[in-house]
């Protein structure tokens, strides 16, 4: 109780009953958007979003003591609670992770074929039927999830065989528990670096990250979790622990690689060799599932066409697509992607390279700008790709990925006239706000660093 009651003293919640009302707006806005607003009703995402990031934005202004940092921990985990009893409304992904969960649990190799070719043999595998194939958005490609994700698809499909929203239920509550270890890691993590932890609430209380994780049924949640995990157990000096959760991250979500090129000036190169060969090592045992001549191929083929075809919400691709228009009179994305892509890559390299920091309290910044450097070059960039730059930004000083988060949310105008092209101009004033943000902050810590040598 006397613990209890020092966690109180000071709180916004003793002098001022808003701070509750706040919450409770975040929990209702959350399942209302999460739960009950279709994807082509780009009005009241707008809007639903809107008004969940202005409580956001002033609870996190607003909180000061320990005590309300745990209080509003807690509302962004019921936040996420809240959306477990619904199918996700906002993306229809999940068709896939079910496709390929039911296939799983019989034995048949996910990557083997095309959801169009069980469909021209007449569907022979239980399961999988005309109502399913035609809620697909992809039936034309081969699966691009790794074993981790298709691990857990097998898994809620072997407890819910015949059942979408059941296995949609038991997905959602293994999400549900990696946020919640997320929130706990990333609070633990501000303690150990000696950063304050109301950061923590950038991530627990973003509506962005809860609605599209647990509401949306995106596996960045577990790629997240296991990142944060490896974090976590590197900053405390376990290293092959490290190692081993950084091998499940990126056979949650392949995108944690960009992390592995940074450890190496990090740690020096023997500690980082052996942190490679566990880490080379645990994935090829997450892997070994799916390993095959057939998974080889296919997946590549499917991470090829990534680059190559789709396009949604870019950035300097769109510039460089209108570039290649002028030029040809046609739109070049087999070249231009595939050139930014690459472009990026180098730029990572160099970046991890010329690093000059060596200890786990700096990993988070120059992942958080390794993987915003993929995006920005990237053709494709939809929503819950900002949920693990908004999990960095929490350990680094830089809050852009904040603003792109709030507006990546624009994004789904796309779906509120289908067959219509991006609306252009509203993709480049999202953009405009990220990079402008983002300038004025690289400004106001260079001339802070500038002032604190001076003096």
């Amino acid at each position: 109780m006397i613990l209890f009651s020092n966690l109180r003293k000071g709180s916004l919640i003793d002098r001022s009953g808003t701070p509750v009302v706040l919450g409770l707006i975040l929990i209702f806005g959350s399942w209302y958007v999460g739960t009950q607003v279709q994807q082509q009703e780009f009005t009241v995402i707008f809007l639903g979003f809107g008004a969940l990031f202005a409580a956001y934005a002033v609870i996190v202004a607003k909180v000061r003591s320990e005590y309300d940092v745990l209080l509003f921990m807690a509302v962004g985990v019921l936040c996420r609670a809240v959306l477990l009893f619904s199918l996700p409304q906002l993306s229809d992904d999940y068709f896939r992770f079910i496709w390929d969960g039911r296939l799983a649990i019989q034995g048949i190799h996910p990557f083997d074929m095309l959801p169009s070719e069980y469909a021209k043999q007449g569907f022979p595998v239980t399961g999988l039927d005309a109502g399913l194939f035609e809620k697909l958005n992809s039936p034309d490609y081969y699966t691009v999830y790794p074993p981790v994700a298709q691990a857990i698809f097998a898994f809620a499909c072997r407890i819910f065989p015949g059942s979408i929203a059941g296995s949609v239920f038991v997905m959602k509550f293994l999400l549900l528990l990696m946020e919640f270890g997320s929130i706990l890691l990333l609070w633990r993590l501000l303690r150990h670096f000696n950063l304050p932890s109301k950061n923590v609430l950038l991530y627990a209380l973003n509506p962005l990250v809860i609605v599209e994780i647990v509401g949306n049924l995106h596996f960045e949640g577990a790629m997240i979790f296991f990142f944060l995990l490896a974090l976590y157990w590197g900053a405390k000096s376990k290293l092959p622990l490290s190692a081993g959760a950084m091998a499940l991250s990126v056979a949650s979500k392949m995108v944690s690689l960009l992390a592995l090129p940074f450890l190496l000036r990090q740690l020096g190169f023997r500690k980082a060799l052996w942190y490679y060969v566990v880490f080379g090592a645990a994935t090829a045992l997450l892997f070994v599932p799916l390993f095959s001549d057939v998974f080889l191929h296919n997946f590549g083929d499917s991470l090829n066409l990534y680059f190559r075809q789709f396009e949604f919400n870019a950035s300097l691709y769109y510039i460089a697509r209108w570039v290649g228009y002028q030029q040809t009179g046609f739109n070049k994305i087999s070249l231009i992607g595939p050139i930014l892509a690459s472009v990026a890559a180098l730029i990572i390299l160099l970046s991890a390279l010329l690093s000059r920091h060596k200890s786990w309290d700096k990993l988070p910044q120059a992942l958080l700008f390794a993987i915003c450097t993929y995006l920005f070059f990237s053709t494709t960039v939809h929503p819950w790709y900002l949920c693990m730059p908004m999990a960095l930004s929490v350990l680094s000083r830089y809050r852009f990925a904040v603003v792109w988060s709030a507006v990546a949310v624009w994004s789904y105008h796309k779906y509120a006239q289908p067959g219509l092209p991006e609306n252009l101009w509203i993709t480049g004033a999202a953009y405009t706000l990220v990079y402008g943000f983002l300038l004025w902050e690289w400004l106001r810590f260079r001339r802070a660093r500038h002032v604190t040598r001076s003096s």
